[in-house]
């Protein structure tokens, strides 16, 4: 602890002897211009530093690391040394047991780089130098490193304000590299200037270094003298990549140089890398403050004395410092106490000296930690007090959507607000995206549906919440009772087998039957039995504005008298052929001609065979396909309508086909059972749909002799909209064993 009076002697105990290693000398460079512009020509616009500051001429040496490595790593807990730093370009041995490792550098190799550093172990080592090397302390002082493990429990720690040598920031390391002060611009390379470096073996020779790969192994550090950068610094480009103190991804720090096996092209400032902290694979250079004490620059200076800063001030008998070899015997006059207070050697963090059979005893160091294990906990040795500063990066989960967690000094991690959502309109689904971190808002236009067939098909609007329906029944009146349209419309059906039809009887497959809207009656309109059509089934119509009805079939076939196919009277069931009715009724008569050739267009596998046509309001042909098709320009599946862009129709069908309705975009899935086998396109652009059997889509269900009105905010490849029941035929008196083929509205 601290006294009022003047250190006169200190302690002779074993735990004060500085260790019996070399100093770890450095060269350092200054680099002034504080406050200059960063470079604004590259992300993140790195460079700018507000003070004059140190940093090493050259990368940290095999030979420096070995003399830390020998001064901190007898035991080694902390995996100071990696094995690798043996061979593979390393230049580090390791020989003896654990308690008495010692370490020396390889023949030649003693200037080279030190490689296979973990960004903790370059910390450590800053620390060391910090602490004036020898038995100077690794997990305090330019860093606090927590947990006495090799990843140190606090992963994201950061530079204590005190620190004197330290890991360069990626602004200091960049401005040292590429800034230079006179002109006050940026080069793209490290070697002063903006033409590419050349890879070489070492060489006095301008803009060089060790890159490509050029040469098979690492090179002393400074073997380009003739490639310095601006401020004087060395390898800055190639060699070893090395350490920077700066965050980039979760915990992973930054890299820059490059390495041996760099292509020069990869050198330039624009380029950074980033590692796991925990990954040992790089080396380092140190920086510093630019004035003040600084252990290691081989000047007794300051406040440095034998103990504090061996490597700087050698032990003398007389100068007052108990230190070294020195003890009673050899040296009364630095190592004899009478009281305690003539060992306290004015600091606080190192804990009470006490005076022991005449010489001076270490006390313990404080101890600052907390238990709280978000907090950096330090001893501040200018207010004689423990900081414990709270580091809300190491509470964060990781996770966006349950907040930005926060560090309390006193409680520890504690868990953010989670992220609102909410966007006030009662019809979409609010979530929240760990993945995008985006909250989405999603319209379901069920909750906006009043149940109400008359008012039309309410949808959901992502901003405007629920917005009311369209008139289901424009020009006609509406039956909210059997939720129907009343009017002069017409419904034309035929049935995929022989039905029972109310007022008709029996109807065949071939056959055309016609609901009357507005009285409900039923009627036949058409007779395929009389035009020879028996034993072909109707599986797409549509009556043409003209009066003509096109027709697919289940089955190809010959039909009687068609004039204008490719095959004669053959058609094959991706094709169309339209009649021309002289009469219709139960005396049906006519004539057919080819009208659209499928094969032409590329529906010539089995799942491309029509089972849907369906005329726009503008007369243009759509059609549906028994199942997934691929044709024209254009993808779908059974549950899609396709429009047919033509060019040409009858025997040399051209044109292109794209997607007017997607199914399932709204619900229908492609299962078997949701197949589109009947589709009509009312006047206000209604879609009527039956499917091949049971249905279940938002809003209503059905079976195979039902017809559901989808009424349309978007079509396309991103249809929308809404859905209702637009005839129940169970209701009126069609079997539920009946499936509709084919569905036309005439309005």
């Amino acid at each position: 602890m601290k006294s009022c009076r003047i250190l006169m002697s200190v302690l002779a105990a074993s735990l004060w002897l500085a260790p019996s290693v070399a100093a770890a000398t450095f060269e350092w460079v200054t680099v002034g211009d504080p406050g200059n512009d960063c470079d604004d020509e590259v992300l993140d616009c790195f460079g700018r530093v507000d003070y004059v500051y140190r940093i090493s001429k050259y990368e940290v040496t095999n030979a420096q690391y070995a003399e830390f490595l020998n001064a901190k790593a007898a035991s080694d807990p902390l995996e100071l040394f990696n094995t690798f730093m043996t061979d593979f370009g390393g230049g580090i041995t390791r020989n003896g047991s654990p308690g008495s490792y010692t370490y020396s550098t390889i023949p030649g190799r003693e200037s080279r780089p030190v490689i296979y550093l973990s960004y903790f172990d370059a910390l450590r080592f800053a620390n060391w130098l910090h602490n004036g090397q020898g038995y100077g302390d690794t997990e305090t002082g330019a860093y606090t490193l927590m947990g006495g493990t090799p990843t140190p429990s606090n992963t994201f720690v950061e530079r204590n304000p005190e620190a004197t040598i330290f890991i360069p920031t990626e602004n200091e390391w960049y401005k040292a590299a590429y800034y230079d002060p006179a002109s006050g611009a940026y080069y793209q390379y490290p070697a002063g200037t903006d033409t590419q470096i050349v890879c070489s073996a070492p060489t006095a020779t301008p803009n060089t270094a060790n890159c490509g790969p050029v040469l098979p192994d690492l090179t002393n550090v400074g073997s380009y003298p003739g490639s310095p950068s601006p401020n004087g610094t060395f390898d800055q480009g190639g060699n070893v990549e090395e350490w920077i103190d700066a965050i980039v991804f979760l915990d992973h720090r930054a890299l820059r140089a490059g390495g041996a096996h760099t292509p020069a092209d990869r050198l330039g400032r624009e380029i950074r890398n980033y590692d796991e902290p925990s990954y040992e694979a790089y080396g380092v250079r140190v920086a510093a403050i630019a004035n003040g004490v600084i252990c290691g620059d081989a000047i007794c200076e300051g406040g440095e004395n034998p103990i504090n800063c061996a490597v700087d001030c050698p032990d003398v008998c007389g100068d007052g410092l108990c230190t070294g070899s020195e003890d009673l015997q050899t040296c009364a006059a630095d190592c004899a106490c009478g009281t305690h207070s003539d060992c306290d050697d004015g600091a606080f963090c190192n804990g009470i000296e006490l005076c022991s059979g005449g010489g001076c005893q270490a006390g313990a160091p404080v101890d600052c930690a907390d238990g709280v294990g978000c907090t950096a906990d330090t001893c501040n040795e200018a207010t004689d007090s423990c900081n414990h500063a709270p580091m809300d990066v190491v509470c964060d989960d990781g996770v966006f959507c349950n907040g930005v967690e926060s560090c309390d000094s006193s409680l520890g991690c504690q868990a953010g607000p989670a992220v609102p959502c909410d966007d006030g309109v009662s019809c979409t689904s609010d979530s929240c995206s760990n993945v995008t971190h985006m909250c989405t808002h999603t319209p379901v236009h069920a909750v906006c549906n009043n149940g109400l067939f008359c008012d039309g098909a309410e949808t959901c609007h992502a901003t405007l919440d629920c917005q009311a329906g369209g008139n289901p029944c424009p020009g006609q009146s509406c039956n909210e009772t059997n939720d129907t349209c009343v009017g002069s419309s017409e419904v034309w059906l035929s049935f995929i087998d022989s039905a029972s039809v109310p007022g008709v009887g029996t109807v065949q497959n071939e056959d055309i039957v016609t609901r009357n809207v507005s009285s409900g009656a039923w009627s036949m309109v058409f007779d395929g039995s009389d035009v020879g059509l028996s034993g072909f089934t109707i599986d797409g119509m549509a009556r043409m504005a003209n009066g003509n009805i096109l027709l697919s079939f289940t089955a190809s076939g010959s039909v009687p008298g068609m004039t204008g196919g490719p095959s004669g009277t053959t058609l094959d069931d991706s094709d169309i052929v339209r009649f021309a009715p002289t009469t219709l009724g139960t005396n049906t008569a006519g004539s057919f001609v080819f009208y659209f050739d499928g094969s032409d267009v590329g529906l010539t596998s089995d799942d491309e065979d029509i089972d849907a046509i369906v005329l726009t309001s503008s007369g243009q042909l759509a059609i549906s396909t028994i199942g997934a098709v691929s044709a024209a320009g254009a993808s779908g599946a059974d549950t899609d309508l396709l429009l047919f862009n033509s060019t040409s129709l009858g025997s040399a069908t051209a044109g292109s086909l794209s997607v007017y309705f997607d199914g399932s975009d709204v619900g229908l899935s492609d299962n078997g059972n949701e197949d589109v086998d009947a589709a009509a396109i009312r006047s206000d652009g209604a879609i009527l749909l039956s499917t091949i059997g049971n249905f279940s889509v938002p809003g209503v269900a059905g079976a195979n002799e039902d017809i559901v009105r989808f009424s349309p905010t978007a079509l396309g490849s991103a249809t929308s909209g809404a859905y209702s029941m637009y005839l129940d035929l169970s209701a009126l008196g069609i079997a539920t064993s009946e499936d509709v083929g084919s569905v036309h509205l005439v309005e």
